[in-house]
């Protein structure tokens, strides 16, 4: 778990998309977090 907010460079990137998931590093969703495509892809 990251807060964004301690960094203003991820507030300038990520800000609109809360929450942001990553999966293995990458980013797998936001806004809305899909249950199912989320625990495909820790599968």
């Amino acid at each position: 778990e990251v807060d964004i907010t301690t960094s203003p460079d991820l507030v300038a990137e990520y800000g609109e998309q809360i929450p942001v998931t990553f999966v293995d590093g990458a980013q797998h969703d936001f806004w809305r977090v899909s249950e199912s495509r989320l625990r495909a892809a820790l599968a």
